[in-house]
Parts: structure tokens; sequence; C-alpha cells
């Protein structure tokens, strides 16, 4: 993923910058650099250039000579289009200096490179990128995307929207639901799934209850196929196997959180529930937010966290069929690439999460610390209860939000339809929204978001 978890608004110029280039020979131009604060001109900053060719210094970030190369955009760097680079890394000379800067125009820096490339950059956008690395690309420029926002002690109940106005036409020409990709109404859309990336989790109701339907309301989140699995494109839960797929799910007992597929990998990001028929006694939704979780775990034992973090376990299914095998090792709580933010919660015990071989002192401390963690996400504190009426479609973050149910009276009717999206497609739903907004000539909704992801 999705490092979906990013800043949406970036902290552009909040202090004076001196712009200059150091090295053996001094030669100083001057120039006024506009301070633009969120559009608007601000006071002329002093900016020095020093022609020194070691880097060039923006506050107290030297700017490298690659740093600032791999960013041209120009004919001779990209393609035009898709502003793709044309060259590859060994390519350009590893020693490279900056031979010559200028700044015109207030805004705009040239530079003359030691193997006589010149190529302009906006001062503004080298900038942005430096305070908001997440949000601001070159090849898209807009990258923005909502923060997890976490509330420790209690998972928030799903928020609802309903498909008449997730959709901008609700029937087409033939009288049929019109359940599509360009259908979706932007606003509505954006605002869905900022939903989906902040709290883990929303519903989409009014959805009609026919076989395959959440088949099709992935494909018009994401603009392309839902995401496969040996289940199908689609599977059932019910109190019956499904076909020849066999699974503790698909009885009328409750199920403790849970998170699905953590055997594959990578696992589905995203799951959709589409509920068919719910006319039974018991058999309500449950969610936690495992994310919430983890993080109160570490401020409660940081030992533990580390264990759970490190500690690789293995995770398996018979396909359903007991005629083949999907495994996965991994820790219950996966960071991300930094090892500052969690990336992914691993929790399934009808899974395994079977430890490894440790010595016993280790197992010790490990087992303790999973007992700790499978304690805490089944707290009634945590849970957030909901029941999911005929035509509700649930969809929620499968890396982050467990879910599970209560058990039903199974004289009576329950069956729900589920699928999976990833990352990528939620994504480029998301983007996507947003383009068709921007270029309908509106505003995209502005959104301030809390940073509660980081441990």
């Amino acid at each position: 993923m999705l490092n979906p978890i990013v800043r949406s608004t970036a902290k552009i110029l909040r202090r004076n910058y001196t712009m200059k280039i150091r090295n053996k020979t001094a030669s100083i131009a001057t120039a006024k650099l506009r301070r633009l604060l969120h559009g608007t001109s601000q006071s002329h900053e002093q900016v020095n250039i020093t022609n020194t060719g070691i880097g060039i210094t923006i506050g107290d970030r030297v700017l490298h000579p690659l740093w600032l190369r791999e960013r041209s955009t120009s004919s001779k760097s990209v393609q035009k289009v898709t502003k793709q680079p044309i060259f590859q890394p060994h390519e350009i000379d590893i020693d490279i200096k900056i031979d010559n800067a200028d700044i015109v125009n207030d805004d705009i820096l040239y530079v003359k490179f030691s193997d006589g490339y010149t190529t302009a950059f906006n001062i503004k956008k080298l900038i942005r990128e430096i305070e908001s690395f997440n949000n601001s690309g070159i090849q898209v420029e807009d990258l923005s995307m909502p923060l997890y926002e976490i509330d420790c002690e209690s998972t928030r109940q799903p928020k609802r929207y309903h498909l008449e106005d997730f959709m901008q036409k609700h029937y087409n020409d033939a009288g049929e639901t019109n359940i599509s990709f360009e259908n979706t109404n932007p606003s509505v859309k954006i605002e869905a799934l900022e939903t989906l990336m902040k709290d883990g989790h929303f519903i989409l109701e009014g959805v009609p209850s026919e076989s395959g339907m959440v088949e099709k309301i992935g494909n018009a989140i994401t603009g392309s196929k839902v995401r496969p699995t040996n289940w199908g494109d689609y599977f059932n839960v019910q109190n019956k196997p499904d076909g020849d797929k066999k699974d503790i799910a698909y009885t009328a007992e409750g199920l403790p959180p849970h998170v699905d597929n953590p055997y594959r990998d990578p696992s589905p990001m995203f799951q959709l529930l589409h509920t068919l028929e719910n006319d039974c006694e018991g058999g309500d939704s449950t969610a936690v937010d495992g994310f919430g979780v983890a993080m109160e775990l570490k401020q409660k034992n940081k030992e533990y966290f580390d264990l759970l973090t490190s500690v690789g376990v293995r995770w398996e299914n018979d396909g359903g069929t007991q005629t083949s095998a999907l495994y996965c090792i991994s820790p219950h709580i996966k960071l991300d690439s930094s090892g500052k933010i969690i990336h992914q919660i691993y929790y399934s015990p009808k899974s395994g999460g079977y430890a490894p071989y440790l010595p016993p002192d280790d197992l010790d401390k490990f087992f303790k610390a999973r007992w700790m963690f499978a304690k805490m996400l089944n707290e009634e504190k945590r849970i957030a209860s909901f029941r999911l009426k005929k035509g509700d479609v649930w969809i929620f973050n499968n890396m982050r939000i467990l879910h599970g149910r209560t058990a039903f009276n199974p004289s009576g009717k329950r069956h729900l339809q589920g699928s999976y999206i990833d990352v990528d497609g939620v994504q480029h739903g998301y983007f996507h929204a947003k383009h068709r907004i921007k270029n309908a000539g509106k505003e995209s909704p502005t959104y301030v978001y809390n940073i509660h992801d980081r441990v």
C-alpha cells in the first residue's frame, strides 16, 4: 500500500529560506525569492547564490546535485506527456557538480551542471517536496491522501453512504441500476474513500440484493477488476459450504475479530461484504481497529510490541478444499519500510499464527505478548457492533479493521457475498475522482487530518 497513509496538506515555507551554492570559488549573485503560502504572495526573501558546485542550500537542507538532476522535467530528461524519465541512473556522472545557478522571475532556479546540462526548477515545488515528500510527485504533482485517524480505546462506527448518492445516474437507459466506474459521483466518492482511509471502513447502502453485485461495486470503486482468489471473484458467507469450499466462517457460530487471508502474500487490503439476506436472530457484525490496539500495546509494553513486530509466525490455509496449500510467514504487527508506521495487522486464530521454535525463555515472552494483544483485541470497549441490513455493502481495510460477527440462529436466513480490492485500485479511484472534479472546474473538499498513525 497505501503508502496510502500520507499528509494531505503540505507545510509550505513556514520558515525563512536562504538559498546558496557553496564551493571552492565564490561568485555571489543576489536575487529575491517570492515567499508563497497557500498560493498567496507574501514578503520577498533575500536569496544568496554562491557558485560552488557542492549543493544548493535551502534553509537547513542541502540539495544534492543528483537529487536536483532527477527532478528535471525538460524534454532532455523526460517524455513530454507522461514525464517519465528517459535515462538510467548510471548514465549520469556519479560525481556531477553544479557549475552555475541563478534565479529568474523570483521563483525559477536555473542550474548548469558540470556535464553541460542546463535546466530550470520551480523553487516552490522543490520546497513543497522537501516539506512533504509523500504528497508531492514529479509525474503527478498531487499525491496527497488522508492519514489514518485512530481512537486507541475504541473503533469508530462505519459511516453510511447511499448508492443513489454514490452514483450520478441511478438507472441506465435499460432501467437497470447503473453501477459503473464512470458513473460514480466524484464528490461523494472522494468523501467515502477518505472515510475509508481515515476511519478504516464505511457502509454503502441501497445496493440491489443480487448475486454478484459486490463484484460490480468493487469494479466501480477501482475502475478495474476485483482481486480474484481461488474462491473466485466473490465468495458466499452463509450457514453452509461455499460450493466445495469449507471454512469456520461458513457456519452459524460466532466469529471473533480477525483479518481475512493472512496466509496470502500480499494479503488483500480491502474487503467488501454485501448483505443479500440477514433475517435471523443474532448475526450482528463487529469491527475492531487493530492499529489502535497495536499503538496502545506499544504504550503499555514496548517489549511486547517489539516481539510482535519482529517474530515471524506461520499463517496457513488448505485452499478451502483440503487439496492445496497457502501460507505466509509474517509477524502479528507489520511495520512499513521506515520501521515507524504500522502497515498491517496479522491476526486470525483460525489461520494459525504458529510460532517458530525459539529458546523457551524467548517463547515465554512471545506467548505473553500474543496473549496480551489477543486479550486487548477482544475487549468489549474496543468493539464497534452494528447490524448489516439487506442491501448494505460493508467496505473495510482488511489490513487494519478486524471483522467478526455474533452467533446467529441457523433457522433464519443470513447470506453475505464478499470480494476483495487492492490498494492500487482504491488509489486509482480516489485520484481519478479528484481529476474529474478538477477538470469540471470545481475544487475537491478540503479536510484537516489528524496524525495518529505514527508509532
